[in-house]
């Protein structure tokens, strides 16, 4: 996996893939859907994690903070923790200021496995990728366009959205 450095914090670099590494849905329940309950994140934080990662590769992976959301009450929060996640609606403008550089090309693998991408003009060859935050209807959620504009409402059992995963690395 090549990996782009995106931000120096702390000792600890974040880190995100420099291709799309995989065509997944975000979820496939069925449910009104968050980052939290996706079956994206629990692929992320299992199988991603233990086949991407050697045991000694592991320990540099920092357990990372990603915010706090409202719990099943109006009262009760939540803190939300992972070891791989991907980017949110906010960090991905943040992070890619431009249309042009969130557009991004998907590995051999994703394409195999359904990856849907642009077939003309600068987005020719780039594909969609999920983000983590909510869409703005039930069963929805955000990605990026093949063409690097950022979506919201994308139906989170879409089969052709990549992924583009993201940690938290400690820097020695």
């Amino acid at each position: 996996i090549e990996w782009i450095v995106l931000s120096k914090r702390n000792g600890k670099l974040l880190c995100i893939s420099k291709y799309s590494l995989d065509t997944r849905v975000f979820d496939n329940s069925g449910r009104d859907v968050t980052w939290k309950r996706s079956d994206l994140r629990l692929w992320l934080n299992s199988s991603f994690y233990d086949n991407a990662f050697s045991s000694s590769e592991k320990a540099y992976v920092e357990y990372s903070f990603l915010g706090r959301y409202k719990g099943s009450s109006d009262q009760d929060e939540e803190v939300l923790y992972d070891y791989v996640s991907i980017l949110s609606e906010g960090e991905a403008a943040s992070y890619y200021k431009s249309d042009e550089e969130r557009m991004v090309k998907p590995t051999p693998y994703a394409l195999n496995n359904g990856a849907y991408v642009g077939d003309r003009g600068d987005a020719e060859g780039c594909a969609w990728w999920w983000l983590r935050s909510d869409g703005g209807q039930e069963n929805t959620t955000v990605a990026v366009h093949n063409g690097g504009n950022i979506y919201g409402d994308i139906y989170s059992d879409m089969e052709f959205c990549t992924v583009r995963p993201v940690v938290w690395l400690v820097d020695e």
